[in-house]
Formats: C-alpha cells, sequence, structure tokens
C-alpha cells in the first residue's frame, strides 16, 4: 500500500512531506481496518489499538527525521531520460556538462520566480490550518481548567468516590467535585485527577450516581484525558485527512464503549441505558459538550445499541494487548518512517535518439600509479582519451551528473586511477565529424557509458533526490552579457564553446548559460551544489569574470570544450569581489538558493577492469 501511494507522490513531485502523508494514509487506513476486524474483541482492546496507530501518527514525522532513510526503487514507465554530454578537458574529478542535461531537475518558470513557490504556499496552508485546529483544544483544556478552579469540594460524596477509585484500582487521590454550569458529569486531570459533577448530583439515587462515578473512574484509570488530547494534537497535524479524524472520532467512541462495559459489568444494562439518555437529553440543552462526557449526543445511539447488546465482548484489555499494540507500534514506526521511495530505472547506457548505443571499437585501460589532475584530452572524432581519472569520475562524465549526484559503489572507484584512450569505428567516428555539437558531446557520453558496461561491468540505477542548488537568474538591473562575435568554427570539437577556468577566473567564447551555469557548479564557491539555468537567455556570449575564490581553494583548470586550452594559471586579486557579487557586478548575473528534485545515478554493480 505505501508503494502504491508513493507511486501517485512520485507523479506529483516527490518530497518529505508527501512521503509522511502517503504513510500516515496507510498508518491510519490500519488502524480502522484492524478496528474493523476486531469488532468481536472488547471495545478497550479496540481502543488502544487505535491509540497505538495515533501514537504512530505522532511519531511518524520526528523518525522520518532522525533515522537515516532507505530508499526502495520504484521503476516507472514513461521516465524522460537525461541528456548525456560530454565535459570540458581538464576537470577535477567531475567533468563539466552541459545545462542540456538536467530534464530529470524539476523548477518553476522564472516569469514567477518573485511569488512564492508551491512547497511555500502549501507549508503556509497546513501551518495556518494547524492553528486553527488547534484553537477550540486549547479552549477546551483552559475550560475544564477554569471549571476545576471555580468548582466546589463535595464533601459528602468524596467518601464514595475514594471507594470507588479503591475498587478500579486507581492509587491516586481522585477529588470531587460539583459545578452548577455542568451538564453532566467528566473526568479530568492526569497526575491529580479529578472527577466533576453537576450541581444536581446530589439529588441523584445513589444507583445513577454509583454508575456515573464508576464511568469517569474507568476514564482515570485509563489516563484518558493525556491519551485523548495527544491524538487530538495528531489531528491537529494531520488536520487535512479525513481518515485521521474518522480514526479520531472511532478512537473516542471505543473509549466511551469501554467505560460503559465496566459500569454494566455491575450494573443492570437497561437501567445503564435509561441514564444514558437521561444525561443525552441534558446534553442537547448544553451549548457546549464537555472533553470527556459521560455521554456524548453524537455516540449516544451506538453505545445504547452496544449496552443491551448481550453478545458484546465485554472487558478490560489485558496488560499482553497493551505490551502487543506498544511493541507493534514502535516497530512499524521505526520499519515505515525511513522508507523513502524513489523512481528509478535499471540503466546501462540511455540515448535520446533511436537506434543502438555506439561502442568503441578500441579500448586501451591501464592503472595509473602516478598522481596527477584528471583530465579528458582528446575528445575528437577519432579518439577518446582521459589520463588520471577515477571510476567515478568516469560515471560522472558518461552520465552527465556531478559527483554528488552519485550514490553506491566499493570505495575502489573514489582512489584507483586509470589511464583509458580508445577510438570509436571509422564509421562512427566519420558520422561524429557531421554531428552538430550536442549530438557529438551526447554521442560520446553514450560511448563511455558502453565502455564502462564492457571493461567495468558496470550496472546503475536512476533515482531522484530533492537537494539544495542554485538556480542562475538575471539580476535586477537586467544582464551585462557580451554576445560573441561569431562562432568559433572549424571542423569537430571546434565547434563547441570554448572555456578556461582557473583559481578565481573565467573566460570563454562562444559559451551558453547553460554552460556556464554548468561549469560554474565546479566551483567550491558555490559549496557542491548543482547550478541550473534559468536566465532564458539562449544566445551564445563571451564571458569574462574574475572573483576572490575562497580560501584554500585548489586551482580548477578547465580546458576548452571545443578549439583553445588555457590552464588559466593567472592569479586574480584576492581582495576583489566573491562569486556571488562578481556575477552581479560584471555580468549581469545572480545565484538564488533554492531545491530542486535532482537524478540521482545508484551503483548497483561494478568491477575492476582488466588491464590491457
Amino acid at each position: 500500500m505505501i508503494i502504491l501511494l508513493e507511486r501517485l507522490v512520485l507523479a506529483v513531485g516527490g518530497s518529505w512531506p508527501a512521503s509522511i502523508v502517503a504513510k500516515a494514509t496507510v498508518i491510519a487506513a490500519l488502524g480502522l481496518i484492524g478496528t474493523r476486524l476486531a469488532r468481536r474483541s472488547s471495545a478497550a482492546a479496540r481502543h488502544v489499538l487505535l491509540a497505538a496507530a495515533f501514537g504512530v501518527l505522532l511519531l511518524l514525522p520526528v523518525i522520518s527525521l532522525v533515522v537515516p532513510p532507505f530508499q526502495i526503487a520504484v521503476r516507472t514507465v514513461g521516465q524522460e531520460p537525461a541528456m548525456l554530454l560530454s565535459a570540458p578537458a581538464g576537470v577535477d574529478s567531475t567533468p563539466s556538462l552541459s545545462q542540456a542535461g538536467t530534464h530529470a531537475i524539476a523548477f518553476p518558470d522564472r516569469s514567477r520566480s518573485l511569488l512564492p513557490s508551491l512547497s511555500t504556499l502549501l507549508f503556509f496552508a497546513w501551518f495556518a490550518g494547524v492553528a486553527l485546529s488547534l484553537i477550540p483544544v486549547v479552549m477546551g483544556l483552559e475550560r475544564i481548567r477554569a471549571l476545576r478552579r471555580t468548582g466546589l469540594p463535595w464533601t459528602s460524596g468524596q467518601e464514595l468516590v475514594n471507594r470507588l477509585a479503591r475498587e478500579s484500582g486507581i492509587g491516586n487521590s481522585v477529588e470531587a467535585l460539583l459545578h452548577e454550569a455542568l451538564p453532566g458529569p467528566i473526568a479530568f486531570g492526569a497526575l491529580h485527577p479529578a472527577i466533576l459533577l453537576p450541581d444536581s448530583a446530589q439529588r441523584w439515587k445513589r444507583e445513577d450516581l454509583h454508575r456515573a462515578l464508576v464511568h469517569e473512574l474507568e476514564h482515570v484509570r485509563r489516563i484518558d484525558v493525556v491519551v485523548h488530547s495527544l491524538a487530538r494534537a495528531v489531528c491537529s497535524l494531520y488536520w487535512f485527512h479525513p481518515l485521521v479524524w474518522m480514526a479520531w472520532r472511532r478512537m473516542m467512541l471505543e473509549a466511551e464503549r469501554a467505560c460503559d462495559d465496566v459500569v454494566i459489568a455491575r450494573s443492570e444494562a437497561t437501567a445503564y441505558a435509561d441514564q444514558l439518555l437521561a444525561l443525552a437529553r441534558k446534553l442537547l440543552a448544553s451549548e457546549e459538550s464537555p472533553l470527556l462526557a459521560m455521554a456524548n449526543r453524537s455516540h449516544l445511539a451506538v453505545r445504547v445499541r452496544a449496552v443491551l447488546d448481550e453478545r458484546q465482548c465485554r472487558g478490560r484489555a489485558g496488560r499482553f494487548i497493551v505490551a502487543f499494540a506498544c511493541a507493534a507500534a514502535v516497530v512499524l514506526t521505526f520499519t515505515i518512517s525511513p522508507l523513502r521511495t524513489v523512481s528509478a530505472r535499471q540503466s546501462a547506457a540511455v540515448r535520446t535518439t533511436a537506434g543502438p548505443s555506439p561502442t568503441f571499437e578500441v579500448a586501451t585501460i591501464k592503472p595509473d600509479r602516478s598522481s596527477g589532475l584528471t583530465r579528458f584530452d582528446g575528445i575528437l572524432p577519432g579518439r577518446f582519451t582521459a589520463t588520471h581519472v577515477k571510476a567515478k569520475a568516469l560515471i560522472a562524465y558518461a552520465y552527465n551528473v556531478r559527483d554528488f549526484q552519485i550514490s553506491g559503489g566499493p570505495d575502489w572507484i573514489n582512489s584507483a586511477e586509470y589511464d583509458i584512450v580508445a577510438k570509436p569505428d571509422d564509421a562512427e567516428a566519420a558520422k561524429l565529424g557531421k554531428a552538430p555539437w550536442e549530438q557529438y558531446r551526447e554521442e560520446y557520453g553514450l560511448l563511455v557509458q558502453s565502455l564502462l558496461v564492457e571493461r567495468f561491468k558496470l550496472t546503475v540505477s536512476r533515482a531522484t533526490k530533492e537537494l539544495p542548488v542554485y538556480a542562475l537568474v538575471v539580476a535586477k538591473n537586467g544582464s551585462k552579457l557580451t554576445p560573441t562575435k561569431g562562432p568559433p568554427g572549424g571542423p569537430g570539437p571546434k565547434r563547441g564553446p570554448w572555456i578556461s577556468m582557473g583559481h578565481g577566473q573565467l573566460n570563454s567564447a562562444g559559451m551558453s548559460l547553460a554552460d556556464l551555469a554548468d561549469t560554474l557548479s565546479l566551483c567550491p564557491d558555490v559549496e557542491g551544489r548543482k547550478v541550473l539555468d534559468l536566465t532564458g537567455l539562449t544566445g551564445k556570449y563571451d564571458i569574462r569574470l574574475q572573483w576572490a575564490p575562497l580560501e584554500n581553494q585548489p586551482a580548477i583548470p578547465v580546458g576548452s570544450n571545443g578549439g583553445g586550452h588555457d590552464t588559466g594559471s593567472s592569479q586574480p586579486d584576492s581582495s576583489g569581489p566573491a562569486l556571488f557579487t562578481a556575477l552581479q557586478q560584471q555580468l549581469g548575473l545572480k545565484l538564488e538558493s533554492t531545491k530542486g528534485t535532482v537524478e540521482i545515478i545508484v551503483i548497483d554493480h561494478i568491477e575492476r577492469p582488466s588491464e590491457n
């Protein structure tokens, strides 16, 4: 049931709140179904079952935040694959990727960026609902406290209350009070319990008074005021959920029936039913119904029928039932809380165009025992070369993701380095030589995917995860970008943009803002977040950007996606602006912090490649 509900969650954009709602639906449904199946059991047993369900609902959000998540991959149909693009040369650990490969990341349209997000609106709506739903609870408890403060001690009835309390197994002293404003008896208090009766109780028949006190003392013994107050607070947290309210009303009914059963064990059922009807008539004339009253108008008909039904199973819930319900609630809480359903799809090489996945004709992989900067050089129509490359960086390059978007795998994928030289066959090389730049980069990603499958025995799954990201947008005063003077030109990779990024500087020619966002994702200044292009600008620009990098930041030379190559060795002025400020001052762009559902690559299996 959880998987089916969270499939719906994934369809509308999986999130932690949506996951909590799905799990709460399951818990409330299980509580109601369990109560239905236990209809031949005692009311006290059914009440314990529902109280345990509300305990799970109360702990569910807290445990979900504390316990590490356990993800369940749910295969989806029709999920749009991410476009796979090549990276610029000279990337440290994770290569630069084009924004065209971010189909799995959902963000609002920039034209509405000044408006609150849907998640923000929903949060405030939920918070307002919680506040409004708690108002009657707070007012009701305050009214009860006021009634207790103004109630008068009932000296003559206290002795009867003490005797019945001892017979009920109540260790605490229960105070007996009278109040003229009450239409019927009510029990309240946990550490210092009390029973408040209407002033007319002094004139009741002894049998009626005896039954009323036994009923209210049973509420005291069961600590119903605490259990029901917490359950009502849970209803406020899930105020929008009809199943939770149904479970609440059912639990209140079972509590009253459980107390009725104790009364019937000591009294005649017909006389007690008549007393309930008489109290109900008094409640009809009252403007407000007490929180834990002996007679509740909405439950009256069901309770009277149950009182007169001799086939009903009666009695208190035993210690075994209570212990079993508590244990089941704890197990269910810690089992269901960490579950996260994520969309997943088994993947080896996923194409965005029709046809079989391309493969290299010849590939040489050798362990590299020297140290050096990871480089993806020679991305030419006839050759692919990578030096000092770790398996994780190769996966990031092939699947167009960042290092933090890769999950799982053995430790060696982060340490063992390899030198790789590979070439496609002549037909594939010829096709690549004539392909548009975007298709050219995509094809090389697919070639490396095939290499990983064949030589590293790689199998992966795709999933999604909500992560902090930065959105690249146009600043308030407009962009200061310089349109490029013309395409770099030339055959092969020179059709792509020329990019060079060094220590606190970035220079490029013919660069799209999608490429800029993707290149900025490599900077330590963006705290390891994905940068997404939400500017809406589709042109090509010549970009010169300088900023004061973070302290102790290593140089991150990035070679060109196309023609030239620049190590970016010059050092910028360390007193210059930070990256975020430099973007606004020099380019008229801005990075806004937000969250997005980011595609994750989960490594299911990988092996060390054989050397050749």
